[in-house]
This record gives structure tokens, C-alpha cells and sequence, in this order.
């Protein structure tokens, strides 16, 4: 029952056994701990454009019963190898770059309620010479439990990133379109 989660609770057993040809009754009581689960997904991976600052933003949701308690997100380079060769040919396949060289630091989140989305936002520092495409992505999630225990998660997505287009005041021909 979810009313038990995060309390401590005493069951009392009772057992009728034989012993030596005689029936017996003892009364054992047992004390412990209900921990809820936490089952954390992430979806909607994105880059979004904040202040001229691109962003992977995104969603965690706890499917789980209980609050994720101290949630951070953290943008991490995944550990892939940086070529591959494809068994049926002899032709090398190049795994996609990261989208960035030197990830951002974690974020703090707060609590993760139990079936309550929340957002994350990490800004980027993205090198220019990064072409348009899909790129993986792999966040950190960190939380602890109601005991306070420390737990980690890795959720991997992709995003498709588009840079930002050259300012535009430049094409324009000049100051408010007036030209040289």
C-alpha cells in the first residue's frame, strides 16, 4: 500500500508448529522499512536557442512511487569508440563527434515528484566549425532516495542540432536596410 511508503512498519507472525509430539504456538514480530521505487525515464530531447545560447532541454519523468529527492542532470561525452568496422565489409564507419568538447557543469533540478514531468535545460558551448546533424546525447542523472542513498543514471537520446544563422543585420545592407 502506498501509505506505508517511506515509514517503518512492525508485522506480527504467528506460527503453529509440532515439537516432539507436542503443538506449539510462538508470535514473532518483525519490524522494517518500506522504500518506494524510483524508475526515472528522460524524453523530448531538443536543442533550443535561449538568449542566442544553445540549449539541450528535455524532460525527466518518475514513473516510479516515491520522490527522487536532490535531482541533477548532467551533460556527459559517452564513452564510444571513435571508428567501428563493419564485419560484412572492410569499409570503417566514423561514429558521430560530440556535440561539444568540454560538457557544461551538472544543473540542480530539486525534488522529482512521483508522475510529474520536469524539465531540464543545459546550455552548450558549441564550437563553429560543429556541422547541422543528429548527434547522441547522454545526461547524468544523479538523486538520492528517502533513506538519503545515492543513486546515478545515465539516459541516452539524440538531438538535431541546426546553428544558428549568421546575424542578420549584416545581410540587410547595412543600418535599417539603408544601405553602405
Amino acid at each position: 500500500a502506498e501509505d506505508v511508503i517511506a515509514t517503518p512498519i512492525e508485522f506480527t507472525i504467528d506460527a503453529e508448529y509440532i515439537s516432539g509430539g507436542q503443538s506449539k504456538t510462538d508470535s514473532l514480530n518483525i519490524g522494517a522499512y518500506v522504500d518506494g521505487e524510483i524508475k526515472i525515464k528522460a524524453y523530448d530531447f531538443a536543442i533550443n536557442h535561449i538568449g542566442g545560447t544553445p540549449n539541450v532541454v528535455g524532460n525527466l519523468l518518475n514513473q516510479g512511487n516515491t520522490v527522487a529527492l536532490f535531482t541533477t542532470v548532467e551533460l556527459i561525452n559517452s564513452e564510444q569508440e571513435t571508428t567501428s568496422v563493419s564485419p560484412s565489409s572492410t569499409s570503417t564507419e566514423q561514429t558521430p563527434r560530440p556535440l561539444v568538447n568540454d560538457p557544461p557543469p551538472q544543473q540542480y533540478l530539486g525534488d522529482l515528484s512521483e508522475n510529474s514531468p520536469l524539465p531540464f535545460s543545459i546550455p552548450l558551448n558549441i564550437e563553429k566549425e560543429v556541422p547541422e546533424g543528429n548527434y547522441p546525447v547522454s545526461i547524468n542523472v544523479t538523486y538520492t532516495d528517502n533513506l538519503r542513498n545515492p543513486h546515478e543514471l545515465v539516459l541516452n537520446g539524440s538531438v538535431n542540432y541546426i546553428p544558428e544563422s549568421a546575424d542578420s543585420s549584416n545581410e540587410s545592407g547595412g543600418l535599417l536596410g539603408a544601405g553602405g
